[in-house]
């Protein structure tokens, strides 16, 4: 249990800095030092991983002779985890407000090798969402996510039959899935409200979520939907371990779209849309 709740915990901050990680390196590095910049980094990550890793293991022998812990002590590898990964979210977001604070997309690195002391950044255009894309990507992760209660309910149809505590699944899994539908719906009225705004040449209240980005979590919440009903069904004699797949899954997709919601809280006054 404490191993599923962690992976639910990181599931989402862990697919978002990997995928950020070497986008951010190219907006931010000089280009003519790029190839420096990307070894000094890589080399002090796995310095890190290094003595950090003699370090945890200090640290569960501590616990594990020393606290008189046991093999309980193994589980505060998780807790380590999750603590430093709790600190890097709070300086990605301090990073990213102060390259906004910097510029932007007009940012320039600061280059001493340089005459003017800075180095001009050329961006490639990117694709802007569309407004027809966006409401097509919020389409398709509402029909993910809504996926994931029409499932609940045939889990605790299949649970009645197999004369199995169907009414746990009624009480605690089907609420479990309607959260992430309200939590959906919420976001989606923000976005939708948005976008009228910027029809009517006003400013929107936040971001504008990438397309790109809504029609990968609709997939992420249709494999998730599917993987954690063939999880519960195969456990279906063992009602609890069941219900506990299935709560999992659905909080995973409640801290997806949580994550969409920072996104667009951190896009905040640089809304953009493509034509189309």
């Amino acid at each position: 249990l404490i191993f599923l709740i962690f992976e639910i915990l990181v599931l989402a901050p862990n697919s978002i800095a990997s995928m950020s990680s070497l986008p951010t390196y190219m907006r931010v590095f000089p280009k003519s030092r790029f190839g420096q910049f990307c070894s000094a980094c890589a080399m002090l990550r796995s310095i890190l991983v290094l003595v950090f890793g003699f370090v945890l293991g200090a640290v569960i022998d501590l616990l594990k002779y020393q606290g008189g812990m046991g093999d309980f002590a193994y589980r505060w590898i998780w807790g380590w985890r999750l603590g430093w990964m709790g600190i890097s979210v709070v300086f990605y977001v301090l990073f990213y407000r102060q390259w906004q604070k910097l510029g932007g997309d007009s940012f320039c690195a600061p280059a001493p090798w340089s005459e003017s002391g800075k180095e001009e950044m050329p961006i490639t255009p990117i694709s802007y969402p569309t407004e027809s894309l966006v409401k097509c990507g919020l389409l398709c992760l509402g029909g993910g996510v809504f996926l994931h209660l029409v499932l609940a309910i045939v889990l605790t149809w299949l649970a009645y039959l197999q004369h199995a505590s169907g009414h746990l699944l009624l009480i605690v899994g089907v609420p479990a899935s309607i959260l992430p539908m309200l939590v959906f719906f919420w976001m989606c009225q923000g976005v939708m409200r948005d976008l009228n705004r910027m029809r009517e040449h006003e400013t929107p209240a936040n971001g504008i979520p990438h397309h790109g980005l809504l029609f990968l979590c609709a997939f992420l919440a249709v494999g998730m939907s599917g993987i954690g009903f063939y999880q519960s069904f195969s456990v279906l004699s063992d009602i609890s371990l069941a219900l506990r797949f299935w709560v999992g899954e659905a909080l995973i997709l409640c801290i997806t779209l949580a994550f969409i919601i920072l996104t667009i809280r951190l896009d905040r006054g640089y809304a953009k849309l493509g034509k189309g």
